[in-house]
Order: structure tokens, then C-alpha cells, then sequence
């Protein structure tokens, strides 16, 4: 299959400002690869790294993979073939990773789902990406509950947050039951956790991927209309744009991490949190739902960030806020921790940035 090739004219201006970065590459190339090519490729070079930390709990690329091999073998078995959509309502952590992959590996498509999106809304995402089955956190199926009569799905897969952290059961069972931990009830669930463990070997059906033309996942977006629609993301839209932002830290030392604070639904955490990390070797520190101040952010790089540093995407509030909180909280330990800094969904002004910058 032949590589698409790009020119962009060298007179553009972010060429001849003296702003683009030295050691970035003007005109890359990229391969044509499906994601599941991708991925495997990725965590066989880095089997022993470190890929996600979520609740005190690390996970390596070689236990990563073997999760999300052994969910594709038994979504196969269930009957989740290529073209057919798989609906995601999974907050960050290990198994919303092992979900996107896994469904992606078949040639299915992943259709995440905002979780704070109310019953009526997600109805429409459902009806307008036609999911036939439906990964959900158990605690989220109260949403789902409500539509389920106007939706059927093919199957359910229910999961708890801490299905894959090192808690041991005694102690789970207990805070899941104080309230400590969220659940929920999903009546004729499978069940997440064992489907994802499976003894034996792995039986992933050989499929046919185009990566230029086959769509890997649909984002929901309203644009200027205010209905939601899904935009097609093709295998090769996701492997590029995860190459492409890896091209900015030419530098850079790795293993880093990724301060993924950003939801993984949602096309921002997509590329930079989830993607961009997988294309490095190198690991997130999930946060399920927005951190209760910028303290436990600061204290979760300190105690798990490692020596290459660490990148942060975020919105320009969150730069504000953290700017602010350094301000007021001097952490000479951070100096030289931020590698790649990215800014989405608005604009970054200038002054936020150089003050930014300057703590």
C-alpha cells in the first residue's frame, strides 16, 4: 500500500517565524498501519515498561496487551466482527485502554460515550453510531437503564473501577459494600474482568484492515448544530496523529509521563493522552474524574512521575490554576519536570503561557 505524501510549501510562516522547533521534521512520512498492527508492535518493543498507572496500581505493556488480547478473543467469540460498533461508558482507567484496543484489533469501531451526557442524549449516540454491544462501569449503568427498552444491544459487559487494581478481594468486597468504592448492579452483565483474564491461547480472527479507509472510532461532535454527529477517525487518522505530536519532543527522554487528567473519550485525551503515550513507550497516571485540587495533581507527579518528566495536555484553566498553585506552593522538585505541554480546546494567550513558563 502506497504511503500518502504531503508537501507543505517551506515559505509558510511558522516555517520562516524561527518558531518551529529544531529537530522536528518539516515533510514526515508516515506508515500505513492499523491500529492493531500499531499496537502490538508498541507493546512487544516495550514489554517491560511501565504503560499505565491508575489508584496506586502500575501496569506494564506486556500485562496490557495480554488483557486486550485475551477481551478481542472474547468479543470475537461473542460475535463483534469488523464494521460492527461498540459503545464505550468506561471513565480513565486500565479498561478503557483494553476495551479501545481490543475492539479496534477485530476491525469494530469505538464509539465512546461522554458519561455526563444524560439518558436522552446518550440514546441518540446510540442510535446514531447503531452500537450492537456496550462496555459500561457499574456504576455508570444508571444512565443506561432508563434507554435500555429503546436500545437493545447484542451484550453487555459491566466492570467496576478497581476490577484490575491491586486491592485484595476481602478488601474490596468491603469498601465496595461501605460505598467507598462506586458500583452499581447490571442486570445480565458479562463480566469484564473475567472475559479480559482468560486462560488459553489467544484466537484473534485475521481481518482485513484498509488504515486509510476503515473507520477505527467515532467521536461524537455538535459543531455549530448542537446535535451530536460521529466523526469517522480511520485507523491511519489515529496512528498518525499519536506519530505526529511523538515528533515534538525530539529531545526528550524516555520512559515520561503522561498527566492524563484529560477523558480518553473525548478526541483531545484520545491523541495526546492515550495514544501519543502508547507511540513512546511511555505510561499515564489516569485520573478517573477531575482531580479534587491541583494538590493531589502536583503530589501524584512527585510520588509517581518518572526521571524523563512528564507531559501535560490540558485546557487553559487548568494551566491558570496550576500556575497559581505554584505560585503560592513552591515545589522546587518539579523544576525541569514538564517536557511537552500541550493546550487544547481554546486558546492558550500569551500571557498564561509565559507566566507558565516562568514558575
Amino acid at each position: 500500500m502506497e504511503v500518502p505524501k504531503w508537501y507543505v510549501d517551506d515559505n509558510k510562516p511558522w516555517f520562516t517565524s524561527g518558531l518551529w522547533q529544531e529537530g522536528v521534521p518539516k515533510h514526515p512520512e508516515f506508515p500505513v498501519i492499523s491500529m492493531g498492527d500499531w499496537f502490538d508492535e508498541r507493546t512487544e518493543t516495550n514489554a517491560k515498561n511501565k504503560a499505565i498507572w491508575f489508584s496506586k496500581t502500575f501496569m506494564n505493556y506486556r500485562v496490557l496487551r495480554k488483557h486486550t488480547d485475551s477481551l478481542a478473543t472474547s468479543l470475537a467469540k461473542l460475535g463483534i466482527k469488523k464494521g460492527d460498533v461498540v459503545a464505550l461508558l468506561i471513565p480513565n482507567c486500565f479498561q478503557y485502554t483494553i476495551s479501545y484496543f481490543a475492539i479496534v484489533k477485530l476491525g469494530a469501531i469505538v464509539a465512546p460515550i461522554n458519561p455526563t451526557y444524560k439518558p436522552i442524549e446518550i440514546l441518540h449516540v446510540l442510535k446514531e453510531v447503531k452500537a450492537k454491544a456496550l462496555i459500561c462501569m457499574d456504576a455508570m449503568y444508571g444512565l443506561i437503564k432508563p434507554i435500555q427498552d429503546q436500545h437493545k444491544f447484542d451484550f453487555i459487559i459491566s466492570t467496576n473501577i478497581v476490577d484490575l487494581v491491586a486491592i485484595p478481594g476481602p478488601i474490596r468486597d468491603k469498601m465496595i459494600k461501605e460505598g467507598t468504592i462506586p458500583s452499581g448492579d447490571v442486570p445480565g452483565a458479562l463480566d469484564f474482568k473475567e472475559l479480559a483474564n482468560k486462560r488459553g491461547e489467544v484466537d484473534i480472527p485475521e481481518v482485513k484492515i484498509d488504515p486509510l479507509n476503515d473507520t477505527a472510532v467515532y467521536l461524537m461532535t455538535g459543531g455549530t448544530t448542537g446535535v451530536p454527529k460521529a466523526a469517522i477517525i480511520t485507523h491511519y487518522n489515529c496512528v498518525t496523529n499519536a506519530k505526529q505530536t511523538f515528533l515534538w519532543m525530539p529531545d526528550a527522554t524516555h520512559p515520561m509521563a503522561c498527566i492524563g487528567i484529560l477523558p480518553m473519550f473525548h478526541a483531545f485525551g484520545q491523541t495526546i493522552v492515550q495514544n501519543v503515550v502508547l507511540e513512546g513507550g511511555d505510561y499515564n497516571i489516569l485520573f478517573p474524574r477531575p482531580p479534587s485540587s491541583l494538590k493531589e495533581v502536583v503530589d501524584t507527579i512527585l510520588e509517581v512521575g518518572p526521571e524523563g518528566g512528564v507531559i501535560l495536555p490540558g485546557v487553559e484553566n487548568l494551566f491558570i490554576g496550576l500556575t497559581r498553585y505554584l505560585q503560592e506552593n513552591p515545589e522546587p522538585r518539579l523544576k525541569g519536570m514538564f517536557r511537552l505541554c500541550v493546550s487544547g480546546a481554546g486558546a492558550l494567550h500569551r500571557p498564561v503561557k509565559d507566566k507558565f513558563v516562568a514558575i
